[in-house]
């Protein structure tokens, strides 16, 4: 049987959400953006609604009007063909705009995210002149690039308490982190922030089973966990009734119709109403038969 793989990217856009959700209202996210006719991309597209916005997320410190966000899960390679990637979607993303320059390449910035460090990118990048400042804990500045703003962040070197959300996008979560997830996920009040934290952790216990194993031994943790699943348990549970119930009518419907077929046959080989009554059909069975026969 084939291994099914885990689905980050969805992770990692209500991770940035959330991380974001102090300028919720003034942001405009889009997910997998579509570049051109052809099926390119852009794995996060966040618009500033108003220009003069302040983002409070260090994350966002660097956001104009347009902010394109490539994410790479663990598994995946962030190199030098990925960066110049990302530019070749900025451009695009430029000038597909509906009027001539209609977006300005100075008003687009590209973030690369990825859990460990790319070394090998930020040495290619140095050796080619390009001036890499880090401005915040992860957060990696390119400088001295053709028009567009771009950051590298490394999210394991984030801070951990400012950023719950995508440093917990790991496959090596500690009971540690665990507990600041599951206990930021508790406060949360707004419907679309549940559900966003939702997706998060259905990746993260995932990829992370013997961890939340282990919780099941923490009085806390367990507690918390089933009162964060239980929407899900009773959705489950739901939709297994659901289908109990419509299999018991599917086997009720064929029991009716082998009743009927029987009854039918016994009028035509002589049995008597009463007989067929006495043997445990029911009067409606038997009318119906009566007409059918």
């Amino acid at each position: 049987m084939s291994k099914i793989n885990t689905q980050w990217h969805p992770a990692f856009c209500s991770a940035l959400r959330l991380e974001l959700s102090q300028n919720k209202n003034d942001l405009h996210f889009q997910s997998e953006y579509g570049i051109n006719t052809k099926p390119i991309l852009i794995d996060l597209l966040i618009i500033k609604k108003l220009p003069n916005i302040l983002i409070q997320n260090e994350i966002g410190k660097i956001f104009k009007g347009h902010n394109i966000l490539e994410y790479k899960s663990p598994q995946d390679s962030l190199n030098i063909d990925v960066f110049f990637k990302a530019i070749a979607y900025a451009s695009l993303y430029k000038a597909n705009a509906s009027t001539v320059d209609g977006i300005k390449a100075n008003d687009i910035t590209i973030s690369l995210i990825r859990e460990q460090k790319p070394q090998k990118l930020l040495n290619q990048l140095s050796k080619a002149g390009l001036h890499i400042q880090k401005t915040g804990k992860g957060i990696y500045s390119i400088q001295n690039i053709f028009f567009f703003a771009i950051q590298i962040i490394v999210s394991k070197e984030l801070d951990k308490e400012e950023h719950v959300w995508l440093t917990s996008l790991t496959k090596s979560l500690d009971m540690n982190s665990a507990q600041k997830l599951v206990l930021k996920m508790e406060h949360l009040t707004e419907k679309d922030e549940k559900e966003f934290a939702d997706s998060i952790l259905q990746v993260v216990m995932k990829e992370n089973k013997n961890l939340f194993q282990k919780a099941k031994g923490v009085a806390s943790m367990c507690e918390a966990l089933k009162e964060l699943m239980a929407p899900e348990l009773k959705q489950a549970k739901q939709e297994a009734q659901n289908k109990g119930r419509q299999e018991g009518i599917q086997e009720g419907m064929q029991a009716g119709i082998h009743m009927l077929a029987n009854t039918i046959l016994r009028l035509r080989n002589g049995d008597s109403e009463e007989m067929i009554l006495a043997s445990g059909v029911d009067k409606s069975t038997l009318a119906l038969a009566l007409t059918l026969k």
